[in-house]
């Protein structure tokens, strides 16, 4: 079984979730804190936020394209 984060199963995605993460990152309000300190500037319950709404959207696109 893979590592969390150790690999992406579709390498082409790699970039579109970047993409998600900044976003909702931008709209949570912790953008900044990102860019500037890393995964270790956030809190857990802000890190937990983020992949909380990632997978939202994510089943939301998913649910869309049925």
């Amino acid at each position: 079984m893979a590592k969390s984060g150790s690999q992406c199963l579709v390498p082409e995605a790699q970039d579109v979730l970047a993409r998600l993460k900044q976003d909702i990152a931008q709209e949570l309000g912790i953008s900044k804190k990102l860019a500037d300190l890393g995964p270790s500037g956030v809190t857990y319950a802000e890190y937990g936020k983020l992949g909380g709404q990632m997978v939202k959207r994510l089943l939301l696109m998913a649910k869309g394209q049925l």
